[in-house]
């Protein structure tokens, strides 16, 4: 399924193999990121585990709480959009279209996000009912 989409599993589904990506990328705690000045700080052992989602549930991204917490630690540390977007490397309206949910993300900025907030990407996902 491609991200975003509405195909079978409906809007925002995140599909298994993102699924996957989400443990890999978590898990791994020799990432470098720029921003970080250094390695990543949440280790395998710190990560939150993904929500339990039956044979009903679909797991999906909570793009609604993902940028209140990008808008808040973005008005926190005094950033514009502009600045914030640099940091990420993305482009603005990546970032602000996320409130509207009119522009899908792709896993790594929603990967790139989490770490900046410093949360685990589980915390951006709950189990949808199907």
């Amino acid at each position: 399924m491609v991200e975003g989409g509405t195909g079978r599993y409906g809007r925002w589904a995140i599909a298994a193999a993102g699924v996957l990506a989400i443990g890999w990328l978590v898990a791994r705690a020799d990432v470098s990121w720029p921003w970080r000045g250094g390695t990543a700080a949440t280790t395998a052992s710190a990560a939150a585990p993904l929500p339990p989602a039956g044979p009903r549930q679909r797991l999906r991204w909570d793009l609604a709480a993902l940028y209140e917490s990008l808008n808040a630690r973005r008005r926190e540390r005094e950033l514009s959009w502009e600045e914030l977007a640099g940091q990420l490397r993305c482009s603005t309206h990546q970032l602000t279209g996320i409130r509207t949910a009119r522009y899908a993300i792709g896993m790594r900025l929603a990967m790139r996000i989490a770490q900046w907030l410093e949360q685990p990407a589980s915390a951006f996902i709950y189990a949808a009912d199907w």
